[in-house]
């Protein structure tokens, strides 16, 4: 599933691009909006959703980020 869509990207797996996209998702399934700082790396094809641009967005992205441990993407992928 993740390397597959690394692959359909045209992207070499690294796994700072895998954590990257680990963690742009679980920003979109808690925030509803994805972080801008990492939409470069994906087309947007990927996002079914806006970008974080409000406060409470922002606010959201920081909870994630601080919370956010390699652990969940182990888990997951």
């Amino acid at each position: 599933p993740l390397y597959d869509e690394l692959k359909r990207l045209n992207y070499n797996y690294e796994q700072k691009t895998c954590l990257k996209l680990c963690y742009q998702k679980e920003v979109i399934k808690k925030c509803l909006c994805y972080d801008t700082d990492y939409k470069a790396i994906f087309d947007d094809n990927l996002f079914d959703s806006s970008a974080c641009t409000t406060l409470e967005d922002v606010g959201c992205m920081n909870s994630v980020y601080n919370n956010f441990s390699p652990e969940i993407c182990y888990q997951k992928w």
